[in-house]
């Protein structure tokens, strides 16, 4: 390995290639960075503590063969992951159990949510097939239904009546 020793800053015009091997940064001859390019593409930042990237427009953009693909902002006091690409999904795909967490750091099934959950709109919670088998919520009508094998099955409505076979309590 060659070290050039600055006793200053130094400033580089133009291009710095380096053709194999890896590039450390150290402020105090200790504790260097390492930047590493594997030879097919990938490239490794390699640190004694923590990573960071300091963006003063507020996104990291990802980027892939330079098109958008996303972007982790920062959005009032949270934490924005979105897609740049239309009817995308934005899939998280935990490494280990398999499992995901909102508001626990110890998820004991596949979603395990430590909190209130809030449904803006008349959506369902579905098993198997959308609706099929399904407890729907209406923001619309204010009611409540069961449904399995694509029928209703009880229906609580807005006053609190409960209809169970029928569509229309009474």
């Amino acid at each position: 390995m060659a070290i050039i020793p600055f006793l200053n800053n130094a400033t580089f015009a133009g291009d710095v290639a380096l053709t194999g091997g890896s590039l450390s940064i150290s402020g105090d001859g200790s504790n260097a960075v390492t930047f590493t390019e594997s030879g097919n593409g990938d490239f490794t930042i390699d640190a004694p503590d923590d990573i960071r990237l300091d963006a003063g427009g507020g996104d990291l953009v990802l980027r892939a063969a330079g098109t958008e693909f996303g972007r982790i902002s920062k959005s009032s006091n949270d934490l924005s992951i979105t897609s740049s690409v239309t009817n995308s999904d934005i899939l998280l795909i935990p490494n280990g159990t398999g499992n995901v967490g909102i508001g626990t750091t110890s998820p004991g099934s596949k979603l395990t949510v430590a909190g209130d959950v809030l449904i803006n709109s008349g959506e369902y919670i579905s098993w198997g097939t959308a609706g099929a088998t399904s407890i729907e919520g209406s923001t619309t009508s204010n009611k409540l239904q069961f449904r399995t094998n694509s029928s209703d099955r009880m229906i609580i409505d807005s006053s609190g009546k409960v209809g169970i076979g029928i569509t229309t309590p009474t």
